[in-house]
């Protein structure tokens, strides 16, 4: 090296030298890893599609991240070489300031979010799995990032030194301080609304619904994991015994936007097609437009449903699912080397599949969004209608730090230590008590941090004094099995128990009467009849499967007694321990029922010949005071379960109650005649009408 090194040449060198540094990353992590599956499930038509048909993208995306990772690396690496310039062994220093720097900043994104590197750290066991535990255990991120804050603030000094010695320099210093003094000072802060003078009555309220995945009511009203929201559910209008039209999130959220049942709006799955989702379900939003109402919906990685399907939102700020959001979600994965640096706001702009990560799901950033929508939502004098959509406690039931340390063992040393992985078909074995209250904390610390978020975006609307004019509706679109015995863990693959059919629903703001506590039976296509009702809009009879609960809202007064029915979602294995793999009618896993349409977007939908199949196969429920019956369709019969929902454990009581179960039946086979258009005979729910069958035909096919 030469005493007289310019600048120029330095940074050259050191670009080259952190270049080479971002590649060796890149590769590591293509040699260390390989294999994609769907929805847990792996196999040789997963291969196929990922490697045969979009090979394309899949080497696409992979040069993103590649070019990403070289670039910042190249730019770091010439920051600290002119840092470093004229001094000896510069060249190894820079790489030992880039390294440390750069293993300072992965500590620090483990720490904060160790559900992106389990399976590269904890899953691998021995040195990788406890180095993961020790930097979860004893430090936080910003400790773990002390040392690269160091070290650019050492290099930033020393650059900014060197340029202050210049005129060129002093003037590009003034500039910038400049800009980011008038950047800050500039920046918007919450100002209290100011009606329009002109308004010559009273604007009609805002409505702000927040939707939490999988959220149940006993988690709501627990003060120790949700402060916030069960402080708000304790002073609205609370209904205990709220039941879902079905435990999965894209039929249950068009079922809550629309007050009808997923029959109805003939989507029962998570993959309609095209043509499905291509009609006016006259959804909520669009309802309220014409009253003069502005809308937006704002979610994670749970919330992309919304942008697959239009309900009338003015505003969808959601991420996007197709079959190629999975090829470019595992590339961004597998680059643990890159997560640290994307993790942010600015790594999202570079890379919008990060939005669709489950294991980072963040509530202060949907919250921040929601905010931002609120200030869009509010120019004018309209009134507006926001949908805030939180995906934390859905599956994977991934916190950030500090919350998933909340309520979890310190000492627990398996599998579920930070997050549930996928094992879908049940190859791992069944959890343990153990590992059952890990899952319990796990999805507590979850809840912790969306009761943080939702806390964040009702403090903004108390800032600009939108609050006591918004109606806030707390609901979820399923609740969650949590290892309960008997139960499993997830939602929609049986309607036994109540904690997955079960979702919250309390209302609050003006003209609703406080401190109500109602354990009526009531349904989710309650709910927009009941807004409706609320806001004084018009509706035509027939228009809702859903009650008007405004009444009671208003005055207290005890809601018509009505039946709630619900039915399971799409079974996404055919294998696995669990009852409802053996009490079923079989067909194959989700790789072989669904397709990616080519022509709409490469979106992954259902295959038209097992619409009809899925349908037949649902399990279906009838719900009426403390009485639940469960209809379950086999290959050569059907079984009929009945539970008091008041047990726990639930045990069958239908050999003990027959004239409760035939009066049930009825109910619920009327609802299908009704509801479905479907056609009862030999007691199964089959599609109608239908023609007489021929003499001696199977009623339902066996595969």
């Amino acid at each position: 090296m030469s005493p007289t090194e310019t600048a120029s040449g330095a940074a050259r060198r050191g670009a080259l030298l952190g270049g080479a540094l971002g590649t060796a990353f890149f590769l590591w992590a293509i040699l260390a890893n390989a294999g994609f599956s769907v929805m847990g499930v792996q196999n040789d038509t997963i291969t196929q599609m990922v490697f045969g048909d979009n090979l394309g993208l899949l080497i696409t995306t992979q040069l993103r991240t590649f070019g990403f990772q070289a670039v910042m690396g190249a730019l770091a690496g010439a920051a600290v070489r002119v840092a470093l310039q004229n001094r000896r062994h510069a060249d190894t220093l820079t790489l030992a300031l880039l390294l440390a720097a750069h293993l300072s900043m992965a500590a620090g994104a483990v720490i904060y979010a160790p559900q992106l590197f389990t399976e590269q750290m904890f899953e691998k066991g021995g040195w990788r799995a406890a180095l993961q535990v020790f930097l979860t255990d004893h430090l936080s991120p910003t400790q773990a990032r002390i040392p690269a804050f160091v070290i650019g603030a050492a290099v930033g000094g020393t650059l900014v030194f060197r340029a202050a010695r210049h005129r060129l320099g002093r003037f590009v210093l003034a500039a910038t301080a400049a800009t980011g003094a008038f950047l800050y000072l500039s920046r918007p802060t919450p100002q209290p609304r100011v009606p329009a003078e002109s308004a010559s009555v009273p604007r009609r309220p805002n409505v702000l619904i927040l939707g939490v995945d999988s959220l149940r009511d006993d988690r709501l009203m627990d003060p120790r994991v949700m402060p916030n929201l069960s402080s708000l559910a304790a002073g609205g209008a609370r209904f205990t015994r709220a039941y879902t039209a079905i435990p999965r999130t894209f039929p249950s959220w068009i079922s809550l936007l629309t007050g009808r049942y997923p029959a109805r709006n003939n989507l029962r799955h998570m993959f309609p097609r095209a043509e499905q989702r291509a009609v006016d379900f006259q959804a909520l939003p669009a309802r309220l437009a014409g009253a003069g109402y502005r809308s937006a919906v704002v979610s994670d990685f749970a919330g992309d449903i919304f942008s697959r399907v239009s309900l009338g939102f003015d505003e969808v700020i959601a991420p996007t699912f197709r079959f190629p959001t999975l090829i470019e979600q595992r590339s961004v994965e597998i680059q643990s080397h890159l997560l640290p640096y994307i993790i942010g706001p600015f790594g999202r702009s570079i890379f919008p599949v990060v939005d669709e990560l489950a294991q980072l799901a963040d509530a202060n950033l949907v919250s921040d969004r929601a905010q931002a929508a609120i200030e869009r939502l509010s120019a004018g004098d309209h009134p507006w209608l926001l949908t805030v959509f939180y995906g934390n406690a859905h599956f994977p039931y991934a916190a950030q730090w500090p919350h998933y340390r909340e309520f979890t063992d310190p000492a627990y040393p398996g599998r579920f230590r930070y997050h549930r992985p996928p094992d879908v078909e049940g190859t791992a074995g069944p959890p343990t008590e153990q590992d059952a209250r890990q899952i319990r904390g796990l999805f507590d610390g979850a809840l912790n941090e969306v009761d943080a978020g939702a806390a964040r975006l009702l403090a903004y609307l108390d800032a600009v004094g939108e609050r006591e004019n918004t109606i806030v509706i707390i609901l979820a679109d399923h609740g969650e099995h949590l290892g309960e015995p008997g139960m499993g863990i997830g939602h929609g693959e049986h309607l036994r128990g109540e904690n997955a059919l079960r979702i919250p629903l309390v209302v609050s703001g003006p003209g609703i009467r406080p401190g109500q506590t109602r354990d009526e039976v009531v349904r989710s296509v309650d709910v927009v009849p009941t807004l409706l009702g609320l806001l004084e809009l018009p509706s035509a009879p027939g228009d809702f499967d859903g009650q008007d609960l405004s009444p009671t809202l208003r005055q207290g007064v005890a809601p018509t007694p009505q039946g709630a029915y619900a039915e399971t979602g799409i079974w996404f294995t055919d294998k696995g321990p669990d009852f409802f793999q053996r009490l079923r009618m079989p067909y194959p896993d989700i790789t072989a029922l669904c397709e990616v349409d080519k022509r709409h977007r490469a979106e992954v939908v259902l295959k038209r010949e097992w619409a009809e199949r899925i349908n037949v196969a649902k399990h279906r429920a009838w719900i009426e005071g403390d009485w639940k019956l469960i209809y379950v369709p086999l290959p050569d019969r059907v079984v009929v379960e009945l539970y008091d929902t008041r047990e726990d454990p639930p045990v069958d009581r239908a050999a003990e109650h027959p004239d409760v179960v035939a009066r049930m039946s009825e109910a619920l086979y009327l609802h299908a005649e009704w509801n479905e258009r479907a056609t009862v005979r030999n007691g199964y729910v089959l599609p109608g009408p239908l023609a007489p069958p021929a003499e001696g035909a199977l009623l339902v096919p066996r595969l």
